[in-house]
């Protein structure tokens, strides 16, 4: 869904994604990727204990997703499922990301804090974004407060770009 502004220039752009709350403490890859593959492909249905299978290997964390508990890169697990573009080191520009949202494409996002953490922004209001996060849910932030102090603790470090 797109909106814009007098003289057709967009300032406002969201994206439907669905964003899966994550299964387990540590899933938010794995909420993340299944929501970024769904959002691109709605016929084509993972679950977040699958995507974990998939990508861990060594485990069926479907019958014992507690011991499928554990960090992942998002790169990783956005890659197994053909929907990763590109990473990129850092966050984006305001203008990039308007330019990713109007091309109907949702932006992976790596977050540190104590562990790391990956949401996805959807959509922008000049400088406002708007955050998909598999444990808190959906929140309009400020620009310079995602940055640097996402829910006031938080650096984003790195950026994924999706493709269909």
């Amino acid at each position: 869904m797109r909106r814009r502004a007098a003289g057709g220039k967009p300032n406002i752009a969201s994206l439907s994604l669905d964003m899966q709350q994550q299964e387990r403490d540590l899933w938010c890859w794995a909420a993340v990727s299944v929501s970024v593959r769904r959002f691109y492909d709605p016929s084509r249905v993972i679950s977040q204990c699958q995507q974990a299978s998939a990508q861990i290997f060594t485990a069926d964390c479907c019958s014992g997703p507690a011991k499928c508990d554990m960090e992942w890169p998002l790169s990783k697990a956005l890659n197994g499922l053909g929907v990763l573009r590109e990473v990129v080191d850092g966050p984006l520009p305001l203008a990039t990301i308007a330019r990713e949202i109007n091309d109907g494409h949702p932006i992976g996002c790596r977050i540190e804090w104590s562990v790391g953490h990956f949401v996805c922004i959807v959509g922008y209001d000049d400088q406002l974004l708007t955050i998909k996060d598999p444990l808190f849910g959906t929140s309009r932030v400020r620009y310079d407060e995602f940055v640097s102090r996402y829910r006031d603790i938080g650096t984003w470090t790195h950026t994924y770009l999706t493709k269909p």
